[in-house]
């Protein structure tokens, strides 16, 4: 069974309803993207997987684990070649995790997840900062990692989770889960391919504000991370925006 883009803000819409949000993965506007090719295609090959399908990210904090889940979505979902397309949702593990007083109810929220998404085949599921399922279980309660474990071979659940690799540990120390995995490292961008990204991202912003940004006067930095630098320029390029528009 196939779930279509339509079905899967439906299907978001009524896991909210039992305690659950889920985000829809790879609508809406794309944001630019560079580098890392092999890694992304290694992801969407072990989706297609018959026994192992599921995917443990890993990199430094700020490497871009997130916007490279995003990406993967967007190819996924937004590729010809793929009749039935792919979806990712993201679990906003808070939300299950939340409102969890009374003794059962976690397991419900994750049972109702799994109950139904494991149907779909084109289905994953994400789960940012992913070593916090390791603390999940509470006294005499069963944690996330032992309620995913029976459906991620029996069944169609697929799990990407994305964690620092200072943060991997906690995954790792339960073997029977963690082998479950295809492991994915991201290493950081090259200085070239950070200019790169820089440059692509900057005419996105320019786009999206509507102004010229002088990168003939930008400071590069390349210690800083990625998301630093485009908040500079995002937070300079809406300075200016503002200015000109709510002058006085």
């Amino acid at each position: 069974m196939y779930l279509q883009n339509e079905d899967a803000v439906l299907l978001a819409s009524d896991m909210r309803k039992c305690g659950v949000n889920l985000n829809v993965l790879g609508l809406g506007r794309r944001s630019p993207y560079i580098g890392r090719e092999d890694a992304i295609r290694m992801a969407m090959v072990s989706l297609f997987c018959a026994y192992k399908k599921s995917i443990v990210i890993s990199g430094s904090a700020g490497c871009g684990k997130t916007s490279f889940v995003r990406e993967l979505a967007c190819r996924l979902n937004q590729s010809k070649s793929m009749v039935n397309g792919y979806v990712i949702l993201e679990v906003n593990l808070g939300s299950v995790i939340s409102d969890t007083g009374l003794r059962g109810e976690f397991e419900r929220k994750i049972g109702a997840l799994i109950e139904t998404v494991s149907p779909y085949e084109n289905v994953a599921l994400f789960i940012d900062e992913g070593h916090s399922i390791a603390h999940t279980k509470s006294d005499g309660g069963i944690g996330a990692m032992d309620l995913f474990k029976p459906f991620m071979l029996e069944q169609n659940l697929k799990l990407i989770i994305a964690t620092t690799s200072a943060e991997l540990a906690h995954i790792q120390g339960d073997a029977a889960f963690f082998r479950r995995f295809h492991y994915i490292s991201l290493d950081e961008l090259s200085i070239d391919e950070k200019m790169n990204a820089i440059r692509l991202h900057i005419k996105y912003l320019e786009e999206y504000h509507g102004r010229e940004f002088c990168f003939d006067n930008f400071n590069f930095d390349n210690t800083r991370d990625l998301h630093d630098l485009l908040s500079h320029v995002d937070l300079q390029l809406a300075r200016g925006r503002f200015e000109n528009e709510f002058a006085i």
